[in-house]
């Protein structure tokens, strides 16, 4: 997909009248015959990552070729900027902090639960309205974690969190959402 069409994509779906857009996707989508894949915006090259960076993965992009991409950031969509202090689970089930049986804290010990429940949401709520069946998210975020998420370390001389196995806020919400799940192998 070319990259200019999904950095505009992008900028449409995080602004608060994102829901147009993502309608009008799911209407292109359907009018082609073609299916719409979620896709982390980190992985489509969008430099949204906590650190400011991107994950592009070449790998990812063409595993969707021929579907209409949903390049999205649940964090951003959720109030976290970007740069951002790093965020981890109190829990590897993301559906946990869904529920409110658990919560997120960011690196300098600041609740960032409500931010990723928001995301969460807004990311669910845009798939859902233009259609989407399938998500390919990245691998390890608090966010959109599939197999392995971040949450706080249980030991202080670990750092501040680490990798564990589990399944991030937004990808439990697109998974409750009916959403096949897929990671970017990393």
């Amino acid at each position: 997909m070319d990259p200019a069409l999904i950095r505009e994509r992008f900028a449409k779906l995080h602004d608060p009248r994102g829901a147009d857009h993502a309608a009008e996707i799911g209407a292109r989508a359907r009018s082609l015959g073609q299916v719409v894949v979620v896709i982390s915006a980190c992985l489509c090259g969008e430099p949204v990552r906590w650190d400011g960076e991107d994950r592009r993965s070449g790998s990812v992009l063409e595993r969707a070729a021929g579907a209409q991409v949903l390049p999205l950031c649940p964090e951003l969509l959720g109030g976290l900027g970007c740069p951002r202090p790093r965020v981890a689970l109190g829990s590897p089930d993301g559906g946990a902090v869904l529920d409110g049986a658990a919560g997120a804290r960011d690196e300098h010990d600041q609740d960032a639960t409500a931010a990723l429940v928001r995301g969460a949401a807004r990311a669910t709520e845009l798939a859902l309205l233009c259609g989407a069946t399938r998500a390919i998210l990245k691998q390890g975020s608090p966010s959109c974690g599939t197999r392995e998420t971040h949450v706080l370390a249980s030991e202080p001389t670990v750092g501040f969190s680490e990798r564990v196995a589990g399944v991030g806020v937004a990808a439990a919400a697109l998974r409750r959402a009916g959403l096949s799940l897929e990671d970017d192998g990393a």
